[in-house]
């Protein structure tokens, strides 16, 4: 056994996927992969372009394939494991990669982190379906975050589809009991801010809710674009909306000890998304590892992530929201209980050891946990 473990650990292993900065849920996990998988050789490719306009995205995407074919021909890598693009651009990189791969002899492991691939799939051409299922012929193993999601590459059906539960950091877990002593009841929306994320609808609900009950909203993100809004568009709306609503702040990005902080005194955490590619937020699981019930979109794969006790609502229903944060704020007993239950809940199913470990053994070819 102690051979078997040397001559894995002896493998190289090209990551390719977006590092952070900037942050978003998908680079923090690859992140965590590349930094937390124990191999002693391993190559990287760095493709978060988020931030980035058309002309830059096509010279890096130019960029990153060139390096990515460089390292697989020459540096004699033994495995590929990649995210993989939901988009006509990025696809046709991982296209390059997986088929130069397979000239190679390289093994490829592939770990979806959205839930948009199949609708990707089935908008595409009928040539270029031929060519999505001529690379991912040589995926033989994808990674997916939760079981419904296998249906994401249920067109391959030679593919070995694993399940490795997405994860939090142990470092935001709480030293005492979560909240606050002063009676006040601390909504949190920790996201990058996106009009589909479901911002505007919660500053809609909050509007209608704080004054007939002590409560304060508490917004940390980013401005990003996506389907509906520029980031300046966003940047502009909400900044108007937030400054017209009492005891509703911007606190900005937020990382490390500030980033604790605001999740452990807070009681409830709000995601009301219906952002295309939702798929399992590690800011959820977050939230519910540092005591805060749940309130999410029924959008998507969110309400699989939420255990009995918290709170699904309507997407894009101002209504739905206002009922759901109702019902919670009147059951302050029900609502510590909930608190103390999501901690036990994510300490049993998220641990971020676990999630490293389960990528490393899927990467070397053992049996997961």
């Amino acid at each position: 056994m102690a051979i078997q473990s040397k001559a894995k650990l002896q493998q190289s292993i090209l990551f390719v996927g977006p590092m952070i900065p900037p942050m978003t849920g998908q680079a923090v996990a690859f992140t965590k992969a590349y930094n937390g998988v124990q191999t002693n050789e391993k190559y990287l490719v760095n493709h978060n372009l988020e931030n980035c306009n058309v002309v830059l995205k096509l010279a890096r995407t130019v960029v990153n394939v060139i390096k990515g074919m460089y390292i697989l021909i020459y540096k004699r890598v033994d495995v590929l494991y990649f995210t993989c693009s939901r988009s006509f651009l990025g696809s046709i990189k991982d296209v390059i990669l997986i088929t130069t791969a397979r000239a190679m002899d390289v093994r490829v492991v592939n770990h979806l982190h959205g839930s948009d691939f199949k609708d990707f799939y089935n908008a595409t051409s009928k040539w270029y379906k031929k060519v999505l299922r001529f690379a991912y012929a040589h995926v033989k193993d994808s990674i997916v975050l939760t079981e419904s999601m296998k249906e994401q590459f249920d067109m391959f059906e030679e593919m070995n589809v694993h399940v490795v539960r997405n994860f939090y950091d142990r470092e935001l877990e709480c030293e005492s009991s979560c909240g606050n002593d002063d009676g006040i009841i601390r909504i949190l929306f920790l996201s990058n801010i996106l009009a589909t994320k479901g911002i505007f609808e919660l500053l809609d609900a909050f509007e209608k809710l704080q004054g007939q009950y002590n409560i304060e909203l508490r917004v940390a993100g980013s401005f990003m674009s996506d389907s509906l809004m520029s980031d300046t568009t966003v940047r502009e709306r909400f900044n108007q909306r937030i400054h017209e609503i009492p005891n509703a702040i911007h606190v900005g990005a937020v990382s490390g000890e500030e980033k604790k902080k605001l999740l452990c005194t807070s009681d409830i955490f709000v995601l009301p998304s219906y952002f295309v590619s939702e798929a399992v937020p590690i800011s959820v699981l977050e939230a519910m590892a540092t005591g805060n019930v749940v309130v999410v979109s029924d959008h998507k794969y969110l309400p699989q992530i939420i255990p009995k006790g918290n709170c699904i609502v309507t997407k894009k229903s101002v209504e739905s929201l206002v009922r759901g944060l109702t019902h919670i704020i009147r059951n302050k007993k029900r609502l510590a209980e909930v608190k103390k239950e999501n901690i036990l809940y994510s300490r049993r199913n998220h641990l971020e050891d676990i999630y490293v470990a389960n990528i490393q053994s899927i990467l070397f070819g053992s049996d997961i946990r």
